[in-house]
């Protein structure tokens, strides 16, 4: 997995709003009680390390959030585009859909090809490191 930013920022607050909104109708509460059982598929995916299935549950989990808010990937659409084209997902980590996406490829050489679509298309890779005890970010686009 990595992540890359759009290059765009989109406030929360209407996003927050919606979701809100939704929680008090049962259609919304029940999509929100399913996110539930996707992020345990997710965490038992990476307890087995089966990434198929971290990267289908990762897949389940954006694809509720924007039926919850369509607006959830509009700023990150085209980092879904290029991504979907090389079997990977994509899933944005700020509520307004703008900032920082994961991606995620349960195949190294996918994630490879994703990483190197993103680059030639301008979006810019925020290096993290995994440790055995937490992780590191490094909040710099210094080249």
């Amino acid at each position: 997995m990595t992540i890359f930013h759009t290059g765009k920022h989109r406030a929360s607050t209407d996003v927050n709003a919606v979701w809100l909104d939704l929680l008090r109708r049962p259609f919304g509460f029940r999509l929100f009680i399913e996110k539930l059982e996707i992020a345990y598929q997710f965490r038992e995916g990476l307890r087995t390390r089966d990434w198929p299935k971290v990267q289908q549950s990762i897949s389940d989990y954006a694809e509720i959030r924007t039926e919850l808010c369509p607006a959830y990937l509009e700023g990150s659409r085209e980092i879904k585009s290029l991504v979907d084209g090389h079997s990977g997902v994509c899933f944005p980590l700020g509520a307004g859909g703008g900032g920082g996406v994961l991606v995620f490829c349960s195949d190294p050489a996918d994630l490879d090809a994703s990483r190197a679509a993103l680059g030639g298309a301008g979006y810019r890779e925020i290096p993290f490191t995994i440790r055995s005890r937490g992780h590191q970010w490094i909040h710099s686009f210094d080249d």
